[in-house]
């Protein structure tokens, strides 16, 4: 046993020494500690810079796309705005009388062509893109507001052909020429061709022609748009002949770098612009083709745009990351040292202490004999005979835990009584709030329960049964009303005033929910009160405008919440067909006629809402139906409804569902409508009421 012991001394030693010449530093906490953190830092700034690059890559080019489309689309917008515009003055023009007399008879044209110069110079002065403005009869210029050689007559000149091109322009919509000067060069040209309009209407021999240069209006309007830093926008042709398809660009000064030459060469391609974006080096092109035309925009972001910032940031990332890691290494280096002085210090007493345990003098024969070891070997006091450390840290802290054990093993058992109590306390809320949270989900069931009524109440005080067609009927209706929550502040209503007029109102309440329903309700009654207190006491049935003016009066008094409605109020003589109306605030009906057009009901700005100015004064128009036509209502919840992207329905997608469906029945188009809505926003909730109504006069079925 003493050849043991004096081994295990001999390597508590060998330890020791290694202890003081560091021979053990290879594996010492301090190396650990440094080696670990510069490897894990080294690691995570690996990371972080690759998927920084990779997601500031992904989310530029994101971006770059989803602001080049965006562009491309208020491009084409400005674009159809201005052909509109234009479009616009072209049929004030072929109105004006001066016009009508040159074209009327060409001999007194050089007496009129001054003042009809003026007139036009007027227009177009402050219009570069306009190039000339002609007058067109009998296949003869009779007029033109700049002469030059685009219109030439002469046969023996390159531009000749130019006058042909313009007379076989259609006369309605947009088309693009190829306008040839005397020196060779070749211009192209928008034309818009319409016929002079008098009152016997159109002319089929006389037209006014506008002439827009194209590179003119690529200059103007597009020329200093760029999509990102080193992209930009173009106007392109599309040109079809016998020889096939093909795409003028105009030129662009603004263009350079070499994203110009790559779409200068991408040009050549077949199917340019629909190519994928995979397909070109440095750039990125979409398109918008305009509508009816053969006109197009062209959009072209450039590539480095998205990748130089995504390089410039991994580069910075790169020397952040390698300046962090020299700067942390340094600081670690001695940070570490302090850090574990204490506890190489505390290894080093602990090995004195054993060493010193272990001593063979300490050891007697009685040990080898298995005798007891003498009592003085050992602290009678049973405390380790260990040398405290003094230090301020949580090593020197380390020897007063022990003594604190006690006194915190004490103070856990009161704690655990202090908690029992708590524990008791806690469980008797528990059982108080299970009991309130019972009672608010039956209060909650309750309210439910009269909501639900309340709906269907309301519901119940619009008219859901639509009387079929007959002699005594000749009129078609179909409406529905949907609220936004459980009840809502839109309302329809129709019902006959006497036996040959009927009575019907759209409106749409300023809030909603409960208060809405009820304004909505009361709205409702009083316009019926209104008119038959005003057949009662006239005989006749009264005008809309009365109406309206009798309705807001009473919504006016006692109306503390401020609430108003807007309303549209209309009396239709189902015999004659005389449509008698009044708008006070709400959106404009439109009337559809049998062959699909469709227009307003009123040209009029409609009037303030019911219940914001007692003494509102209050308009009607008159309207005279024709067999088939409808009248077409509905609320602001049709084409605000509003999908997962924020995109509105709008008034465009509600015009071109009535333009295709015109020739349905009431119920199937306001049916069709309201699933195209539906699809339209997906899962997004309902934020507005709905309420639509459609009438369509039937006069046959009085026969």
């Amino acid at each position: 046993m003493t050849t043991t012991s004096s081994q295990e001394q001999i390597d508590l030693n060998r330890r020791n020494s290694g202890l003081k010449t560091g021979g053990l530093v290879n594996r010492s906490i301090r190396t650990k500690l440094i080696g670990g953190t510069v490897v894990i830092v080294l690691i995570i700034v690996s990371l972080l810079t690759f998927v920084l690059a990779r997601s500031a890559a992904d989310l530029l080019e994101k971006e770059s796309s989803n602001q080049l489309s965006q562009l491309l689309d208020q491009s084409t917008l400005i674009l159809s705005s201005f052909l509109e515009t234009n479009e616009a003055n072209l049929v004030l023009w072929s109105t004006e009388p001066l016009v009508h007399s040159v074209a009327n008879d060409p001999a007194l044209a050089a007496i009129f062509a001054l003042g009809l110069n003026d007139y036009f110079e007027t227009h177009v002065s402050n219009k570069p893109w306009i190039r000339n403005v002609a007058l067109v009869k009998d296949g003869t210029v009779v007029f033109a507001q700049h002469a030059s050689d685009d219109l030439s007559t002469d046969t023996a000149t390159p531009a000749s052909a130019n006058l042909s091109q313009l007379l076989a322009a259609p006369a309605e919509g947009l088309s693009v020429i190829r306008l040839a000067s005397n020196d060779g060069a070749e211009d192209r040209a928008i034309v818009m061709k319409r016929p002079l309009l008098d009152e016997a209407g159109p002319k089929e021999n006389a037209h006014i022609v506008l002439l827009l240069d194209l590179d003119t209006v690529q200059e103007d309007l597009f020329g200093q748009i760029k999509a990102g830093t080193n992209g930009f926008l173009t106007l392109a042709v599309e040109e079809r002949s016998s020889a096939g398809r093909s795409l003028w660009v105009p030129p662009n000064r603004n263009i350079e770098g070499p994203e110009s030459i790559e779409f200068m060469q991408a040009q050549k391609f077949q199917g340019f612009p629909a190519r994928s974006g995979e397909e070109y080096e440095s750039i990125v092109v979409d398109h918008r083709a305009l509508a009816d035309t053969p006109l197009m925009m062209i959009g072209v972001a450039a590539t480095r745009d998205v990748f130089e910032p995504v390089t410039k940031l991994v580069l910075i990332s790169v020397i952040c990351g390698v300046v962090a890691i020299f700067a942390g290494g340094v600081s670690l280096f001695f940070f570490s040292g302090r850090l574990t002085a204490p506890i190489r210090e505390l290894t080093a007493r602990a090995h004195k202490f054993a060493s010193s345990r272990l001593d063979p003098a300490v050891s007697s024969p009685a040990l080898e004999s298995g005798q007891p070891t003498p009592a003085e070997a050992f602290d009678t006091n049973g405390h380790t005979d260990f040398e405290e450390i003094d230090s301020q840290d949580e090593v020197g802290e380390l020897s007063s835990v022990f003594r604190l054990l006690d006194q915190r093993t004490q103070e856990l058992e009161h704690a655990n009584s202090l908690l029992g109590k708590r524990n008791q306390e806690i469980d008797q809320a528990m059982l108080a709030l299970q009991s309130t949270q019972d009672e608010l989900v039956t209060n909650l069931s309750r309210l439910e329960r009269e909501l639900a009524t309340a709906r269907e109440l309301q519901l119940s005080m619009v008219p859901s049964v639509f009387p079929p067609l007959s002699s005594t009927q000749p009129v078609d209706i179909y409406a529905i009303m949907e609220p936004a929550r459980e009840v809502g502040g839109d309302l329809y209503d129709f019902f006959y005033a006497d036996d040959d007029t009927i009575c019907f109102v759209v409106g749409d309440v300023s809030d909603k929910g409960t208060s809405a329903a009820l304004f909505m309700a009361r709205t409702r009654s009083l316009i019926r009160y209104a008119v038959n207190q005003w057949r009662e006491t006239t005989g006749q049935v009264p005008d809309a405008l009365n109406i309206m003016a009798s309705v807001n009066k009473e919504l006016c008094q006692n109306n503390k919440a401020r609430m108003f409605v807007t309303l549209f109020l209309g009396f239709l003589d189902v015999k004659t067909g005389v449509l008698k109306c009044s708008n006070a605030g709400h959106i404009t009906p439109y009337l559809i006629s049998k062959g699909g057009v469709i227009d307003p009901v009123s040209d009029r700005r409609p009037g303030i809402p019911l219940g914001v100015e007692r003494n509102s004064a209050y308009r009607d128009v008159t309207r005279q139906l024709k067999e088939g036509d409808m009248v077409f209502l509905y609320s602001d919840g049709i084409p605000e409804a509003m999908n997962a992207e924020g995109v509105f329905f709008s008034q465009e997608k509600l015009r071109a569902h009535l333009r295709e469906a015109h020739a349905d029945s009431p119920r199937e188009i306001i049916t069709s409508l309201r699933e195209n809505v539906s699809e339209f926003v997906g899962a997004t909730d309902q934020y507005d009421d709905v309420t639509l109504f459609a009438l369509r006069w039937h006069p046959e079925q009085l026969n």
